[in-house]
């Protein structure tokens, strides 16, 4: 797939995950709460069931360090990321010779 992440807000997010509702799955996700392999990072890749190998929807969190065995909730460190699949395949480009 020729595609590339297109960034959105955080309302048109969570519309894009209602719209799909129950048809939506994980297509990948990433959890590095402690910065085990580099800083803090929480994301998830959204597909539809009724294709699981198209991402549709990404949501990256950025969580605060924590010190071990800490549970309290803290503010992320950096604003929420979000993003929708730009697939170039339905673009259409022109070059003036339509």
């Amino acid at each position: 797939m020729n595609a590339r992440w297109k960034r959105i807000s955080c309302d048109e997010y969570e519309e894009h995950l209602a719209l799909m509702g129950d048809a939506k799955r994980v297509y990948s996700g990433l959890t590095d709460l402690d910065g085990e392999f580099g800083t803090p990072i929480i994301e998830t890749v959204w597909c539809r069931a009724d294709a699981p190998d198209e991402p549709l929807l990404k949501g990256v969190r950025h969580p605060s360090v924590r010190a071990e065995g800490d549970v309290a909730p803290w503010p992320d460190r950096l604003p929420c990321e979000h993003y929708f699949i730009d697939d170039v395949r339905t673009q259409v480009h022109t070059n003036g010779d339509e």
